[in-house]
């Protein structure tokens, strides 16, 4: 299974979306407006505890799905 990444916005994270953030990994679950500007991320981390992200919601992470070998090759 090939995997893929691209950039999305803190805001235009999904339930689920496995995204990297100052070299670390996290699976986002919700996300709570904090601020005009600021929003907590609820996500669970490499280690599988919850943890909670304090970002900008213009901020861009990385997220990376994999995807199968027939949809790699445009299937």
């Amino acid at each position: 299974m090939k995997s893929k990444t691209y950039q999305k916005t803190v805001v235009d994270l999904v339930e689920n979306d496995v995204f990297t953030s100052e070299n670390s990994v996290f699976q986002f679950v919700s996300l709570d407006d904090i601020s005009k500007n600021f929003c907590e991320i609820h996500t669970i981390n490499e280690n599988r505890e919850k943890e909670t992200l304090r970002m900008r919601r213009d901020d861009v992470v990385s997220v990376t799905i994999n995807i199968s070998e027939a949809e790699y090759k445009g299937k």
